[in-house]
């Protein structure tokens, strides 16, 4: 059997149009007291089955038409699993990233897959980070702990922690690379340092309500009282370095 080109056409825009929903279809409706709601784009991972789903379909239907081997399809599914494995490992559903990867290595065999998932996941983050500087690579940590503090601010609490997780995974094995560097090691900042950059990042930001910021920060306070803790030691060992530093220019 073959198809049309408008029919294979329809099938790209099917996908491509749940592949989108997957990567930003969460919308997040924050209401703002006396002011119009704040809406922000998410990855929606409740798609993953419904993208999968449309995956093997495709693979099935076009089997056929290009005998028995539609390896376009099958290496964008394989891709697909294995972003999905990292999506889920990132945002804490680890138990749902192993039966993904699980299913990685028996729909294909590779020898990429014959480490555990903990150990694949290590490597994946190694090779994303070998060719990065240390001003990028505490961009990448910043970026993705001020993506929990968000996370933590609308209530997905698991995500959140998830993220902070990830965030301390990708420092550790960064500052693990060059352990035998010194000057690389004194140049990357100490995680804790970081984590208030993000977060005074995130609270300095107007593309977010000061209505959503202050909820973080009393969200803080309150429900994890070790991190404001933390947060405010850090601050004020930045305050009294910097006022140790002017003190030694004048």
């Amino acid at each position: 059997k073959e198809y049309s080109i408008d029919e294979k056409n329809t099938d790209r825009i099917i996908f491509h149009a749940l592949q989108d929903l997957y990567r930003r279809g969460n919308l997040v409706v924050y209401p703002i007291p006396g002011e119009l709601p704040a809406v922000y784009s998410r990855p929606d991972l409740r798609m993953f089955e419904v993208c999968d789903q449309e995956w093997l379909e495709g693979i099935k239907k076009y089997e056929a038409f290009e005998k028995g081997n539609p390896k376009g399809l099958r290496d964008g599914h394989r891709n697909f699993l294995k972003n999905a494995v990292i999506n889920f490992y990132q945002t804490g559903n680890r138990e749902k990233a192993g039966r993904i990867y699980l299913r990685l290595r028996e729909e294909y065999p590779r020898d990429e897959f014959k480490d555990d998932i903990r150990t694949w996941v290590r490597k994946r983050i190694v090779d994303e980070i070998k060719n990065i500087s240390i001003k990028d690579a505490t961009e990448l940590t910043v970026m993705t702990l001020r993506d929990a503090y968000f996370s933590f601010a609308i209530h997905e609490d698991d995500e959140a922690f998830g993220k902070e997780k990830w965030a301390k995974e990708v420092y550790d094995i960064y500052q693990a690379k060059y352990s035998n560097e010194e000057w690389r090691r004194l140049d990357l900042p100490d995680f804790e340092m970081i984590r208030l950059m993000a977060f005074l990042d995130f609270m300095r930001d107007r593309h977010f309500p000061e209505h959503l910021r202050n909820s973080l920060l009393a969200r803080i306070r309150v429900e994890r009282p070790e991190l404001f803790d933390r947060l405010q030691k850090q601050k004020d060992l930045f305050i009294q370095k910097s006022q140790q530093g002017q003190m030694q220019t004048q």
